[in-house]
């Protein structure tokens, strides 16, 4: 019988730090740079033109005989409902027999990776002098951004923040030093 490892998000924000996720972000990036690693065909499909989408992605780590999947769907409207707009579920199996590993909530790891991607993004981009980061948009994924650049780059005095819902930027930069103390 196969056991299947199962993490929920919670499993998976306290297992997890931003200095670990920054670090893996950047080790698959130098692997896919060797062609260590391989990026299937997203699949995309539109429930509700700019309401409600999924996507899927999968890819093959090589080096470290995985590969899985992410499927993430997006329902707008969700927040109106009291739920997240964004949920997600990842599947790992291992290459060598195609057995499922493990299931993981999906949600976090898609905020916390998708920070890790552009603090590094902003780390190897900007100026080495930087003093200000901008983050446009205050959704979920902001908090996460903010939280990667300001660990790469401690060096950063203020952030600002620009949405085009006036009540959700505010909300947002009320909330932040809360949600990053978390």
């Amino acid at each position: 019988m196969t056991t299947i490892r199962v993490l929920s998000a919670k499993d998976v924000a306290q297992a997890i730090t931003m200095d670990r996720v920054i670090e893996a972000v950047e080790s698959v990036y130098a692997a896919k740079s060797v062609g260590q690693t391989e990026v299937w065909p997203t699949v995309f499909n539109v429930f509700e033109e700019g309401k409600a989408d999924l996507d899927i992605k999968s890819g093959h780590l090589k080096d470290r005989g995985l590969y899985g999947h992410k499927t993430v769907s997006w329902f707008a409207n969700n927040e109106d409902k009291g739920l997240p707009a964004l949920f997600g579920l990842i599947a790992v199996y291992d290459d060598q027999t195609g057995k499922p590993l493990g299931v993981v909530d999906g949600t976090y790891i898609t905020g916390i990776r998708t920070g890790a991607a552009g603090a590094l993004g902003a780390k190897h981009l900007a100026r080495t002098d930087s003093k200000c980061l901008l983050i446009i948009g205050a959704g979920n994924q902001a908090v996460f951004q903010a939280a990667a650049t300001l660990t790469l780059m401690p060096a950063l005095e203020c952030v600002r923040i620009y949405d085009r819902d006036a009540a959700k930027e505010h909300a947002f930069v009320e909330d932040i030093v809360a949600r990053l103390a978390d």
